[in-house]
């Protein structure tokens, strides 16, 4: 049985311990070869990079191949934060942009969001005056037991003074649903 040592020559074929390839002398490595037979061991278990029942030489096997690219370990533990089996109820995270006035807030489902996003338009057409110039967006709460909603805010972000004038002008018009909260 004859036992290759370095990498694949062209063709694909790698030249025995001790030849040269076409074009240049043997390098270091091959001369070492050639000088001395490689031992070659079993290889087997899972942590191998081999194959079960592969063989290769013993100079190969601590040693990392020369152009091998680099593959992502599978087995390499990631930190991951340890998941609550019963999630606290959260507000939705601020980004420190402002307040928002929210004016609606819907169970999430699969259409929770267009839901929503509908809602906000009839509002629209309904209290024209008011939120004609605003922009709707999406924001999730975490509301422990109850659930996941999808909360309806209409924007730009601002002072507190200006979401709170927006909600105010709302319940005038007679719409108390709303309510501001930080952006």
């Amino acid at each position: 049985m004859t036992v290759s040592v370095g990498p694949p020559g062209p063709g694909g074929a790698s030249p025995s311990a001790g030849q040269t390839q076409p074009g240049g002398p043997p390098s270091p490595d091959r001369r070492a070869a050639a000088a001395a037979p490689p031992q070659v061991e079993m290889v087997t278990g899972s942590n191998s990079k081999a194959g079960v029942g592969e063989q290769r030489p013993a100079a190969q096997q601590n040693a990392a191949p020369a152009k091998a690219p680099a593959a992502p370990k599978a087995d390499t533990p990631k930190k991951v934060a340890a998941a609550d089996p019963s999630p606290a109820p959260s507000a939705p995270r601020s980004t420190g942009a402002g307040y928002v006035a929210v004016l609606a807030s819907v169970p999430a489902s699969a259409s929770s969001r267009i839901d929503a996003l509908t809602q906000f338009a009839d509002m629209q057409q309904k209290y024209g005056s008011i939120l004609s110039s605003k922009t709707p967006d999406i924001q999730e709460a975490n509301l422990g037991a109850k659930g996941t909603y999808h909360r309806l805010l209409v924007g730009p972000p601002g002072s507190r003074d200006s979401a709170n004038s927006v909600c105010n002008q709302l319940k005038a018009q007679g719409y108390n649903g709303c309510w501001i909260t930080a952006y």
